[in-house]
């Protein structure tokens, strides 16, 4: 490896709080000739496990460039529990298929984050106040590292009693916010923001001592915001301690250890990092507690080791004026098959649902069982109880003499003045490992002893499962899985850049017939996942594209139960996303694909298991795509053009069409505007006669251009002095065309200096660098002992518009004229330089 020239550089950005990222970037420029691979770095070097990686963007180099990265980050941090974190990057090759030899062509910049974290989850350390830390930084060719560097940062703990809010609220069930009344259910709303990157989270609600039996506390629910989508829900942990007499719940708690927020926002008005707990308490309705007497409820919350908030719930008791009656029997109203299934049958390893709908009396104390086959496990659920509150703790599984799974509800308190419908969703996971096929299903509920009859087809055969875990029945277009967002603009003008977006609705559950997706089991530990692309798919004509794709992010959706699917994660950071060049076009830059590759996606159905589930938007997600268009001439001919978006779920893709036509405004003239950035290579420098002059330049489109220009010339008007040697002046271009002989032509002309001409014209993204010299031949040209003429090199871009005919007539500026500046010193022994003005002839 020859290596001629290298240079680094350190830059570190804004750190001034712990709990905020700590960005840094390291910059390399480097002219190097790489005559053998050396190999992969060996990954043995790094000690601790790399936790995260990075990907470096499409890159224009000066020359065929093969080298390798390494680059590692140290940070004093507890972040995984120890005091050092690791982040790996590696380019395997880096090339590309042109020339750059000036202006940040050769500049390779790395960028990673940080994040600081002062949690404290080691006890044994922690960030202090005005201590300093160090990132260390180090790059590698090959197998040998060629510079190692080190920043400091310090930190600063300021608005340290800022990192959270709290507040809280009673649920529709309290109206009567004055007093706790005997036999009443309550619901209250612990509402949390969460700003730390990562820390400890833990909720306790108790009635102090010597209250037993006062309050049963029911069982907690949370819902979180998108900041903490990324966070695996199995993480939370419950527990629930009965009093000593066992007849209520008298302290419970919910916690996550090491809860992570991965877009950490110091605005604690976020939704994104907004956690809601949901605090179901009930009063007894015993005659041991007179009425007058303050009671009172504690609720702690917990982030961090330090970030502790408590408050008190205080309220006098007051007699509840309905008596409940103990014991009731409900009435039964119907049960049904949740599933979808296609001749009724559940794969192995999926979930079976049974919804059961009954009533409860008034003012009573209901209690009932639920009897299901042994041959299935799970987790029932109330999913729509109204003023239905658990009475004993929550429920309780065992098997009878049977062999059978019973589910007893044990007491179910309706203190409501009407009867109140229930709805119990009871999903059970069916054992993947079952060797023979078999039917499950849903024994009689045993309420208050007597059977129901159910109806006849309320059963499933297990069946062996589906290979791939992909459904290829097809449904209707409206059961489609992608779609179209209705905003999409139909009409856009040449130059104009929109977004176009799509909802992809990743199913939940169980749900069997579906044209683009796996089945998901969402009572699963593991459950299953399925593999999605999208790809974008513009238009394109006569071997150039109809729009230039730009950008992809985000939409704003509900989509609270897709993991890692929000605004809020940087897309283009976070998944594999590629910006090609289909074999349909020839142009320099364009790219009229976008492929994204998520993955494993996962449908957690958060919501669903919470019982709030608020239909398919909560199983959705949007992406959207910044196009631009061309300037086409099919364009003249006012004719829509197709958009695809392709989203491939498994093995299985479905192609959604958005049509885009042409507008004309009346209100501005469609007008290209180039700008073309110029230097010298020596600025500085009194050229003199046999000198050679060194130009470099870039060529690209200001936002404001309406127009491209096919083909483009780009005029370069010199002194006449000044001129260019076929033979022995240099030209270079990183400009490229498939499948064209002539890339970029060169004319030189006695009076206006030089030509360039670009067949394929310069578009919308193109970035071209053009770099030539210039001889100095100032013999008859320039009088001699003139002395010193200040003059310029002048650049002038000309367009042929698209869908007008090539003809001299047809041709415009496409933007403003650029002058580089330069001096020159006449031949001759001067002893007094003086300026003079630049003349046509010399003089």
């Amino acid at each position: 490896m020859v290596l001629l020239e290298t240079e680094y550089s350190l830059a570190m950005v804004e750190i001034d709080l712990a709990g905020f990222r700590l960005t840094f970037e390291l910059t390399a420029f480097t002219k190097a000739l790489v005559l053998k691979d050396r190999g992969r770095p060996d990954p043995g070097r790094l000690e601790s496990p790399p936790i995260s990686s990075s990907r470096f963007r499409h890159l224009q180099t000066n020359i065929l460039l093969t080298f390798k990265v390494f680059m590692m980050v140290a940070v004093a941090t507890s972040f995984l529990r120890s005091s050092m974190t690791a982040v790996r990057m590696i380019r395997e090759q880096l090339h590309t298929e042109g020339f750059g030899d000036v202006g940040n062509a050769n500049k390779i910049q790395a960028q990673f984050q940080a994040v600081v974290v002062n949690a404290g989850l080691d006890e044994n350390w922690s960030y202090q106040n005005g201590g300093t830390h160090y990132i260390t930084v180090g790059i590698q060719y090959g197998d040998e590292f060629l510079w190692i560097g080190q920043a400091s940062f310090i930190v600063d703990l300021k608005n340290q009693d800022y990192d959270f809010a709290v507040n809280i609220e009673s649920g529709p069930i309290d109206t009567d916010k004055t007093s706790f009344m005997k036999g009443k259910g309550y619901i209250f709303t612990i509402r949390a923001n969460v700003v730390e990157p990562v820390a400890d989270v833990a909720l306790q609600v108790f009635q102090p001592l010597g209250y037993n039996d006062v309050f049963h506390i029911g069982h907690i629910q949370r819902r979180m915001g998108n900041a903490f989508a990324c966070s695996p829900q199995d993480g939370w942990q419950d527990k629930y301690s009965l009093s000593p007499s066992d007849l209520t719940v008298n302290n419970a708690s919910i916690f996550y250890s090491f809860l992570v927020n991965r877009e950490a926002q110091r605005d604690i008005s976020n939704d994104a990092n907004e956690i809601v707990f949901l605090v179901p308490v009930h009063v007894m309705n015993i005659d041991s507690l007179p009425p007058g007497v303050n009671r009172t409820l504690s609720f702690v919350l917990q982030v961090g080791k330090e970030k502790i908030w408590t408050t008190l719930e205080e309220r006098p008791i007051s007699d509840q004026p309905l008596t409940l009656s103990n014991g009731v029997t409900p009435t039964f109203l119907s049960v049904r098959l949740l599933n979808n299934v296609t001749s009724n049958q559940i794969p192995k390893g999926d979930s079976i649902v049974f919804l059961v709908e009954l009533r409860c009396p008034k003012s009573a104390y209901c209690k009932f069982d639920v009897e299901l086959l042994s041959s299935a496990n799970g987790q029932p659920r109330i999913i729509n109880g109204g003023t239905i509150a658990y009475f004993s703790p929550p429920w309780s599984v065992y098997a009878n003499q049977d062999e059978n799974v019973v589910v007893s509800f044990g007491k179910v308190e309706n203190p409501a003045s009407e009867d109140t419908d229930v709805s119990l969703e009871l999903t059970y996971a069916l054992d993947p490992t079952a060797d023979d096929a078999h039917l499950i299903e849903l024994v009689n509920p045993k309420i208050g002893g007597l059977p129901i009859v159910l109806p006849k087809d309320l059963k499933a055969s297990i069946a062996e499962p589906l290979e791939n875990d992909v459904v290829v029945d097809l449904v209707t277009p409206n059961e489609a899985q992608v779609v179209a967002l209705e905003g999409n603009p139909s009409t856009c003008e040449i130059g104009e850049k929109i977004w176009i977006g799509y909802n992809i609705t990743v199913p939940r559950g169980k749900t069997i017939k579906m044209e683009v997706s796996a089945t998901f089991n969402l009572f699963d530990t593991n459950p299953k996942l399925v593999s999605l692309q999208a790809a974008l798919l513009l238009p394109s004509e006569n071997n150039r594209a109809l729009f230039h794709a730009v950008d992809v992010k985000f939409d704003t959706c509900n989509g609270k139960n897709v993991l890692c699917m929000n605004p809020s994660i940087d897309l283009q950071r976070t998944f594999p996303t590629t910006f090609l060049k289909s074999s349909n076009i020839t142009t320099f830059m364009q790219r009229d694909i976008v492929t994204i590759d998520f993955g494993y996606v996962t449908n957690a159905g958060l919501s669903f298991k919470q019982g709030l589930y608020d239909g398919d938007l909560d199983d959705t997600f949007s992406l959207r795509f910044l196009i631009q268009k061309s300037d086409h001439q099919i364009w003249d001919r006012n004719m829509d053009r197709p958009i695809q978006c392709s989203i491939k779920f498994g093995d299985v893709a479905t192609v959604v069409e958005s049509w885009i036509g042409f507008e004309i405004s009346k209100l501005k003239e469609e007008q290209g505007q180039m700008f073309i950035t110029s230097n010298l290579s020596e600025p500085s420098k009194q050229y003199e006669n046999g000198d050679t002059i060194y130009v470099q330049s870039v060529i690209k489109h200001d936002e404001m251009s309406t127009r491209e220009g096919y083909p483009t010339f780009i005029q370069v008007i010199v002194p006449h002095y000044l001129t260019y040697k076929e033979n022995s002046d240099s030209f270079l271009t990183n400009y490229s065309s498939i499948g064209n002989d002539e890339i970029v032509t060169v004319t030189v002309a006695n009076t206006s200096g030089i030509l360039f001409q670009f067949p394929q014209g310069i578009s919308f993204p193109d970035i071209v660098e053009l770099n030539f010299s210039l001889s100095v031949e100032m013999d008859g040209k320039r009088p001699i002992g003139s002395g010193v003429e200040s003059s310029a090199i002048v650049f002038a871009p000309i367009c042929f518009h698209s869908g007008h005919n090539k003809t001299n007539s047809s041709v415009s500026n496409c933007g403003s004229l650029r002058a580089l500046p330069f001096e020159s010193c006449a031949p001759g022994g001067m002893t007094t330089i003086q300026k003079i003005s630049s003349h046509p002839n010399g003089s």
